[in-house]
């Protein structure tokens, strides 16, 4: 069980196709129920953007798209994730994913 200091939504994607005249019918996607997480920072300093390790408790995850939030729902950062950045944790019943945002500066 997770010590929750967050949570994460994640998005579901819905419609898409094309209707009875042929023509496209845009993916809407909405987020999801909030999942409790223990979201740590794992910046370094040296690079621009935010790293994340998010652990959550052990249910299905594939790699999406999602919302990062701290326990007063406060939004930290939309990522997406890859199969690479979720690890199963099945000794302690836990998925890790890890996520990186890169942030841009204007000059």
């Amino acid at each position: 069980m997770v010590i929750g200091n967050g949570y994460i939504r994640v998005y579901a994607e819905s419609g898409g196709g094309y209707d009875s005249n042929g023509n496209p019918i845009a993916v809407t996607a909405e987020l999801g129920e909030p999942i409790p997480c223990n979201w740590v920072d794992s910046s370094d300093g040296r690079s621009r953007g935010a790293n994340y390790t998010i652990v959550i408790d052990l249910q299905s995850f594939p790699p999406c798209r999602f919302k990062l939030y701290d326990h007063m729902m406060g939004e930290l950062g939309e990522f997406n994730v890859n199969e690479r950045g979720i690890v199963p944790l099945a000794y302690v019943g836990n998925i890790q994913i890890t996520v990186h945002k890169k942030s841009y500066t204007t000059i």
